[in-house]
């Protein structure tokens, strides 16, 4: 179980992560729908396609292994992760710009 809420929260920082996101998105519609299709691949566990929406370089906070870490090193941490960590259900703590 302690592993399940650890998944649960990595997923949150993943987001949180993903730096590209607000620099390559003008418009709510097109945010909204690059968040849906990274939920989509969290949910799904799909790694190298997440990896996608990352920069070259990645903050990390999974257990065991927090850092900064290559594009590449991060995609195989998360094939690692997802591999032993399927996720089940994801939620947006918060969304949207900051007031």
């Amino acid at each position: 179980m302690h592993t399940k809420l650890l998944s649960t929260k990595f997923i949150v920082v993943i987001l949180l992560l993903i730096t590209n996101l607000a620099q390559a998105q003008s418009y709510y519609s097109k945010e909204k729908e690059v968040l849906d299709n990274i939920a989509m691949l969290i949910k799904e566990g799909e790694y190298n396609k997440l990896s996608d929406y990352f920069n070259n370089m990645v903050e990390l906070r999974i257990p065991e292994k927090e850092g900064v870490f290559s594009k590449t090193q991060s995609k195989f941490i998360l094939k690692d992760f997802f591999s032993e960590n399927t996720p089940k259900s994801l939620e947006f703590e918060k969304w949207g710009e900051s007031e």
